[in-house]
Formats: C-alpha cells, structure tokens, sequence
C-alpha cells in the first residue's frame, strides 16, 4: 500500500490521511481472505438491545445486486461517498472499489459497473496435474530401480473471456535421480502458464530409495533366502 499514509483508526478526515483506490482494494483482498466477515457484511438488518434498535446496512447493494458480499462503505466530506464492493460469481471473486462519488447513489452505480465489467469479460481457469506427468522416477546407484512421484497442482488463474490462452505445462524432470532419495523429496517442477501468468509447482517423491550397500545388498539377499 505504497500510497496509504493512516493518522488515525477511525478513517475520518485529518491532515495526512490519505490512500488510493487500489490501495483500498489491497487492504481488502487482505480481509476477505478471513471468510468470517462476510458472516456481517451480508447483513442487511439487524436489531441490538434486545429489538429497540434497529440498524441497517448502509451498502445498498445487497438489496440489488447478484453475487454481493459485502464490503465496506465510507463517506467523510473530503473523501466524498467511497464504497469497496465485492462479489462472487462462479467462483470468482471482484472487488471494486470507487472513491470521491458526489452522491452515495452514484457510488452504487459506479461499483456495480466495475463489477458487470469484471464478471462480463473474466473468468477463472483451474490449473490442473498435465496428463502427461511421468508416474515413476528411475534411480541411479539406489535400492530401488525408480521411486513413484505425484505433483499437486492446486490453484486458478483469471483470464480475459475472449482469450484463446489454455494453461501450458512445463515438466522439468531428470532422467534419473541419484540415491538416497527419501519420500517427500522434491525432484522436479512443473511450471504453469496462462497468458502472462504463470507459477511453479514442486514434483515429489513418494517412496524412499537408499544408496546402495554391501551391507544392504547383503540384507537383502539374506532376508530373500528366508522367505524361500
């Protein structure tokens, strides 16, 4: 939040108080990432003191639009009607958030249409395991010949609906692997990409390969005559 500066905690005027929409948005991101709060700013009315006070939510759009979830509005009179609204569809979460509105009817208009453009040309992509990943390592100088291996891909991207990207995968794998190899290991990456965006994730092993031994060659063969 490289244009924030807070003079107090209670965000109202004060020489020096000061932020930016998308530092507004940055904060916010931060704060839905703790679900309990939508547990409040999804209520629209609510009473205190056992019914004699009634209060209502000041977010007009939880009566209008589709998806809402909250978040927050502000109005002081240097910083005008602010709102940063957010909403889900589809499983894709916006925020928009609008500073400076002359009326608090024209934040809720400026908001909802930051989020129909958000939700009319955006959508999430699951990244996925590439059908194409090796189920199997071979190791070099080991016990075991080769240890299974698993990759756990987990995640979305958001990309442009109108865009033809579809997530690459880049598979960094060896041949083989040296021994000891023990289960957890990581022995490669894989490399997600959608458009410009792209994140790595770990290949690991799941089984364990000791460097080979006289004594444990030895082991080995002594415990296979036992079993005979």
């Amino acid at each position: 939040m490289d244009d924030t500066v807070f003079k107090n905690c209670n965000g109202l005027d004060e020489d020096g108080h000061v932020t930016s929409a998308y530092d507004v948005a940055v904060m916010s991101r931060e704060l839905i990432k703790h679900e309990k709060i939508f547990d409040y700013t999804s209520i629209w009315l609510d009473t205190l003191r056992g019914g004699k006070t009634q209060i209502v939510n000041t977010n007009k759009l939880l009566k209008t639009y589709n998806g809402i979830t909250g978040l927050k509005t502000g109005t002081t009179d240097d910083a005008g009607c602010c709102i940063s609204a957010t909403a889900t569809r589809d499983g894709m979460t916006l925020i928009g958030v609008v500073l400076g509105a002359d009326t608090g009817k024209q934040r809720f208009a400026d908001a909802a249409a930051l989020l129909d453009h958000g939700f009319a040309n955006y959508a999430v992509k699951e990244l996925k395991t590439p059908d194409d990943l090796p189920s199997s390592l071979a190791v070099s100088g080991g016990m075991e010949p080769s240890v299974e291996i698993y990759c756990e891909i987990t995640g979305s991207a958001v990309v442009g609906k109108a865009s033809a990207d579809e997530a690459e995968y880049e598979i960094n794998l060896p041949e083989s692997i040296g021994a000891p190899v023990q289960r957890g290991d990581a022995v490669g990456t894989v490399l997600c990409k959608i458009g410009e965006d792209s994140c790595s994730f770990d290949i690991v092993s799941l089984d364990d390969s000791e460097s080979v031994s006289y004594g444990r060659v030895l082991a080995r063969v002594f415990d296979s005559l036992l079993a005979l």
